[in-house]
């Protein structure tokens, strides 16, 4: 299976090198990635899973306010990575 970069590198190659002087239009597509997160809360160890969570936005705006003029950190745990945009989530039916 390539790499999202092997799989980003032969699309941008294929695209420059199409003539285009042939096409009367050019259809583009939005897409990305979507990282689904949690924002840790208290972390108990080092184990990946080992945390409770910020369960709601009222939490987060609540740590953030906490901390307005100073510095803070958020860790943020990537639970999941998807695709999205229009054009990936219509082509998957």
């Amino acid at each position: 299976m390539r790499s999202r970069r092997e799989t980003l590198l032969s699309a941008a190659d294929k695209l420059a090198s199409s003539s285009t002087a042939q096409l009367r239009c050019l259809v583009g597509f939005d897409g990305f990635i979507d990282d689904i997160i949690d924002v840790v809360d208290v972390r108990r160890s080092m184990r990946r899973d080992d945390y409770t969570r910020l369960e709601t936005m009222e939490a987060y705006a609540a740590r953030v306010q906490a901390f307005a003029r100073r510095s803070m950190n958020l860790e943020l745990v990537v639970k999941e990575s998807r695709f999205g945009g229009n054009g990936p989530l219509m082509a998957g039916g």
